[in-house]
């Protein structure tokens, strides 16, 4: 018995590492480097503000180019766009590839997307709004939005910041 729990783990431990590189060389043969994407996409993330722009993780439902349905980016609109979890747009853009790292063993942000499978970003100035599509994270998510505000109606700006980072894990 205890032989055959061995081989198991290291059957599972084999068919790991053959899928870590399978996904390593189909990562970057996706998208060509600097690409015009032209597609339809689905706002599966909460606004992230930046200082000029804001982002959003979404997932491509149909584009111009081949086999990237149901794949994911970071999508950079400007300011004034404000989009909202479940949202289905039209986005025009260059597509381009996360750096690697430049300094030995040092930060790989490639690598870094790719344990979320994203496969890149794209800064899009004309967003076209199609519609919505209401879900069961999206429920959950405007949840987790009022219990923030009232977290921040109810406690100061600490005690409130401290529970919001227990409870729902704030990023």
């Amino acid at each position: 018995m205890n032989k055959f729990i061995k081989i198991i783990i290291l059957g599972l431990i084999i068919l790991g590492g053959i899928y870590n590189i399978a996904l390593v060389f189909s990562f970057d043969k996706k998208y060509p480097e600097n690409a015009e994407l032209e597609a339809i996409v689905k706002i599966i993330s909460e606004k992230k503000e930046k200082t000029n722009s804001n982002s959003y993780t979404v997932k491509i439902i149909n584009s111009n180019i081949e086999k990237t349905k149901n794949t994911k980016i970071i999508l950079y609109t400007s300011k004034n766009e404000n989009l909202q979890y479940g949202d289905i747009i039209q986005i025009f853009g260059k597509f381009s590839k996360p750096d690697v790292a430049r300094n030995y063993k040092g930060f790989n942000y490639r690598n870094y997307l790719k344990q979320s499978k994203i496969y890149g970003s794209m800064y899009c100035k004309n967003v076209k709004h199609l519609g919505h599509k209401s879900s069961l994270l999206e429920k959950i998510y405007c949840l987790k939005e009022k219990l923030m505000q009232t977290l921040d109606e109810m406690y100061d700006e600490n005690s409130s910041s401290f529970l919001k980072g227990i409870l729902l894990r704030r990023q």
